[in-house]
């Protein structure tokens, strides 16, 4: 690319696999998606751009915050309360939400030509999205000229029966929602919380332990396909924000359990009881772990129940 022709414009995206460019050239801008193997550049020219969108997903964004700052103030009430150990996994969480506080609320953005609308990856925040509208406006506006609407008429379309070529990167709507997996996911996730809720304050055996635990990988794994598949069928931005708040959950639960594991390494030996029913101080923090859990799976399967609803029937 040479670069005394095409100049960098705001927006950039990455990945482990990805990057993610825009540049602007004299009469159009470049997008460039870069992966280690191909190189896929999309040309947009500014006379046929007819409007650039930006989607904020900003109820996710609310939904993935408050799930990281309670844990955070849970470990902060635990080491304040307990033991010194809990900053451990604090200060890294911590750091964490007050950057993705920080960097604000992800979306999308695309571009709409007379071809149809496209993907613009290297656009992901709201700042990035403005800067890139103040370079590129007044060049779109030189490109098509001022609208002289006095003199304007209406002219019917010209019938053609010659399909556009097909472009690259074109991006379709998603799948409309259809069957039960995400309901599935859901309710596994809620009844493994219960299971080991009850467990939890009530013993009743390692047989019923090992249930809760086996139910909570299984429902971990489903929620984690879940999100994988949130990529391909629409969903709603709030069912997406209920998949990581889970995710985010389970994590803590893994997290707690291994603390309170090494915390009774310093416990005299010999007793059948688990690891976290021997720490009876540490019961109140896992049973919120388990009740938020539990009401965090209501809300995701209301939410999907409530958005396949609303969908029109085909």
């Amino acid at each position: 690319m040479d670069s005394s022709i095409y100049q960098p414009l705001p927006g950039r995206g990455f990945g482990p696999f990805r990057r993610d460019r825009i540049w602007l050239a004299e009469d159009h801008f470049l997008s460039v998606s870069s992966s280690r193997f191909v190189d896929t550049y999309e040309r947009f020219y500014f006379a046929d751009i007819q409007a650039i969108y930006f989607r904020e997903w900003y109820s996710q964004y609310l939904v993935i915050l408050i799930a990281q700052l309670v844990p955070c103030f849970a470990f902060l009430i635990l080491a304040i309360a307990h033991h010194r150990a809990w900053l451990m996994p604090l200060f890294p969480l911590a750091t964490w939400t007050i950057a993705y506080a920080w960097l604000g609320p992800q979306g999308d953005c695309s571009t709409q030509t007379l071809l149809g609308t496209h993907a613009i990856p290297a656009i992901s925040r709201r700042p990035a999205y403005d800067q890139l509208l103040q370079r590129l406006v007044p060049l779109i506006e030189t490109a098509q000229g001022a609208l002289d609407i006095e003199g304007f008429t209406l002219v019917a379309p010209a019938v053609s029966d010659v399909s556009p070529p097909p472009m690259e990167r074109l991006a379709p709507p998603k799948a409309l929602y259809r069957g039960w997996f995400f309901e599935a996911a859901f309710i596994t996730v809620a009844v493994a919380g219960v299971v080991s809720l009850w467990n939890a304050t009530n013993i009743h055996g390692v047989g019923l332990d090992r249930l809760g635990n086996a139910l909570s990988l299984v429902g971990l794994l489903l929620i984690v396909v879940a999100l994988v598949r949130a990529s391909r069928v629409d969903v709603g931005g709030p069912v997406i924000g209920c998949l990581w708040g889970l995710v985010g959950i389970q994590c803590l639960s893994a997290v707690s359990a291994i603390l309170a594991v090494t915390m009774q390494m310093a416990v005299p030996r010999g007793t059948s009881t688990p690891p976290l029913t021997s720490l009876p101080d540490l019961l109140p923090f896992t049973n919120a772990i388990q009740i938020a859990c539990i009401l965090l799976a209501i809300v995701g399967l209301l939410l999907i129940i409530n958005q396949k609803n609303g969908q029109p029937s085909v």
